[in-house]
């Protein structure tokens, strides 16, 4: 889903579209010259060892990032899975992290926000 889901801008490849140097969907093919952003790249799966393999990226089809806040967790979900974030154990868990952070929620141009439980979709900025 690194692969997929955010913008690299070194690459110029944009948000929800799989990266040309990712052929086989799993394997980058330039990884030892990857650009410097992809080098650096962490998502919350890979820092946070409380988070179990269900929320292994390519199963869960979303990918969650720290914003540089400290209090705003970022969820992207994959535009082909637009409903995985609804799933369970994750809307349970957006609903409890949304007690003492800001849980936004990326599908395609939407944008869902959950806080103290609640989900609402932020209006479009587009007109």
């Amino acid at each position: 889903m690194c692969c997929k889901l955010p913008n690299i801008d070194e690459l110029g490849k944009k948000a929800g579209d799989w990266c040309h140097h990712c052929s086989t969907r799993s394997n980058c093919d330039i990884y030892e010259t990857r650009p410097d952003s992809c080098r650096s790249f962490f998502c919350h799966f890979m820092e946070n060892p409380r988070l179990g393999e269900e929320w292994r990226p390519s199963k869960s089809r979303l990918m969650i990032l720290g914003k540089d806040d400290g209090h705003t967790v970022l969820v992207m979900v994959d535009p082909d899975r637009p409903d995985a974030w609804k799933k369970e154990p994750y809307l349970a868990s957006f609903h409890n992290w949304s007690q003492r952070l800001n849980v936004v929620i990326n599908v395609g141009a939407r944008q869902y926000i959950v806080k103290d439980g609640l989900v609402q979709e932020r209006p479009s900025s587009a007109s």
